[in-house]
């Protein structure tokens, strides 16, 4: 078993040593040029990108703790009503025997 893990690793290493070359002998003797406004595109992409990504969490914060909110309500609303009556069977009799006398 370890020896075909071995092998799988080995094989894949060879396969990307292959691709990595085969990129390189593509690019041989290229350069890519980036122009000043190429420079400005790339960095006003990228921060829009970030604010995208900032709103996109904010949002996602706000609906997750609206969420926990809304379940912390239906559990409160569960247990007041559990306790509403364990209260009116716990306090039934003494109340009857006070209205009584």
């Amino acid at each position: 078993m370890a020896q075909k893990d071995d092998e799988k690793t080995k094989m894949k290493r060879e396969e990307r040593q292959k691709i990595f070359e085969m990129l390189n002998n593509q690019m041989n003797g290229r350069r890519i040029r980036v122009t000043k406004f190429g420079k400005f595109r790339a960095i006003a992409r990228s921060l829009r990108a970030f604010l995208w990504l900032r709103k996109v969490a904010l949002f996602a914060k706000v609906k997750l703790r609206n969420d926990k909110l809304k379940d912390l309500d239906d559990a409160i609303m569960l247990y007041t009503d559990v306790t509403k009556g364990w209260l009116t069977q716990a306090i039934k009799k003494p109340i009857l025997s006070i209205v009584s006398e």
